[in-house]
């Protein structure tokens, strides 16, 4: 669930996995409020890092 800018960078979006972990990730903000895929690139130790997964279409599946 996108929830919306990352409060360490403005620039990327904050999200949560559906263990609750943060994950931070760059994308548009127009993610907010959706459930998007996201791959995980890297942990850290209060959060992760990820990449956004596009469809053959080139956006974001929202469920």
């Amino acid at each position: 669930l996108v929830e919306g800018p990352s409060k360490k960078n403005p620039q990327e979006l904050s999200g949560r996995t559906e263990n609750n972990r943060t994950v931070n990730f760059p994308g548009p903000a127009s993610l907010r409020g959706q459930f998007v895929d996201v791959t995980i690139t890297a942990a850290l130790s209060n959060s992760l890092r990820g990449r956004l997964q596009s469809t053959d279409a080139g956006v974001a599946r929202a469920s």
